[in-house]
């Protein structure tokens, strides 16, 4: 999971620049913990220390969301998972943080004035 999660998260350093997707990303040395911990310990399902990104319209316990830019969500952390984070979590998924989406999820491609658009 350590070398997964290493492995990721350099990636995301070398790409995001150019394709801005992922816009909120947590700290790489609590990731990294957490990636460890998932190594030391028994296998908690089929997502076992896999890094997951989520979209920015979907709730993940202390990261915030701002449903794509929305004035109205700019500082909202949720202290709660939404339903289908919480099943990622519960099967053993790290989330390393959001993804760039249209403003409230409304759109066919991935732009909003804050974060910008994704060029991947």
């Amino acid at each position: 999971c350590e070398e997964l999660m290493k492995t990721t998260l350099d990636r995301i350093d070398e790409v995001n620049p150019q394709c801005n997707a992922v816009i909120l990303l947590r700290d790489r040395t609590e990731l990294m913990d957490e990636a460890r911990s998932a190594d030391q310990n028994p296998r908690r399902g089929w997502l076992h220390g896999i890094p997951t990104a989520i979209k920015d319209i979907s709730n993940a316990r202390g990261i915030p969301t701002t449903m794509g830019g929305s004035r109205l969500s700019k500082n909202f952390v949720p202290n709660f998972n939404d339903f289908h984070v919480e099943n990622m979590v519960q099967a053993g998924a790290i989330v390393i943080g959001k993804t760039n989406s249209p403003e409230n999820g409304l759109g066919s491609h991935t732009f909003n004035e804050r974060w910008g658009a994704t060029l991947n």
